[in-house]
């Protein structure tokens, strides 16, 4: 799904959609209901990241339906994340974190460490709106440590969530460095913002600019900017002093 997932990552959702659409019909063709099922959660996720949760809930909820009536654990557990993000992002806390844990339990069966951090990053999500930044914090490390260096996209979600998190704990020096570092990494794979998470990012850049000097500001984001990968996330999974 390749050409695909990078048309999504780009923001090319028209693109992703129509080559997802094409992908399903040849699957439905052969009769692979797994290959099916990944292409109708992928669609699930493109709906969700612009923001139209019907939509998405609507591919979701069937590709959990034919991923439980064959028994793919992996496809239930992808499936129950996309819903358990639109618990999240729809306000209800309670199933977000019952359809996480449920995801979290069917991904350790079939050992998918990428997934895992994934779910975790929801989990996050969900302590963080409900106010306990210290869980969120704990859980966005927990993301970020289990992520491949490949996985460069998962890598600079974790690390714009950890630098939003220090932005809120009293670190705004250390959050600039790292939502610049999430924002370099972006720019270098093409793979901006999705639209439903714009406004929050924009929320929390604008706490963080607020806490200091514009002169402060350029210099921690140019610290950050010039990191690798790898020392962006050795300094995110620091325990977090202003340096």
């Amino acid at each position: 799904m390749a050409g695909r997932a990078i048309a999504q990552n780009r923001g090319d959702y028209k693109r992703a959609i129509a080559l997802y659409e094409q992908s399903l019909t040849k699957y439905q063709e052969l009769d692979l209901k797994n290959r099916q099922t990944d292409v109708i959660s992928a669609l699930g996720y493109a709906a969700l990241e612009q923001g139209d949760y019907e939509q998405a809930a609507t591919f979701f909820e069937k590709s959990h339906a034919v991923s439980k009536d064959m028994g793919e654990k992996w496809g239930i557990a992808w499936s129950l994340r996309g819903l358990a993000m639109i618990a999240w992002h729809q306000g209800d806390y309670a199933q977000a974190v019952k359809l996480s844990e449920e995801c979290l339990t069917l991904l350790k069966e079939v050992g998918d460490e990428q997934a895992i951090a994934y779910t975790q990053r929801v989990l996050g999500d969900v302590a963080r709106a409900q106010s306990d930044n210290a869980r969120a914090t704990v859980l966005y490390r927990e993301s970020l440590s289990h992520r491949a260096k490949e996985d460069k996209w998962g890598n600079a979600e974790s690390l714009r969530r950890l630098a939003a998190m220090a932005g809120m704990q009293g670190q705004p020096e250390r959050a600039v460095r790292l939502f610049a570092s999430a924002t370099e990494i972006r720019t270098a794979i093409d793979a901006p913002l999705p639209p439903v998470d714009r406004t929050d990012y924009e929320r929390d850049i604008a706490a963080v600019r607020a806490q200091l000097d514009e002169s402060t500001f350029n210099a921690a984001w140019e610290t950050g900017r010039k990191m690798t990968q790898e020392q962006a996330i050795e300094y995110a999974l620091s325990e977090g002093e202003e340096t």
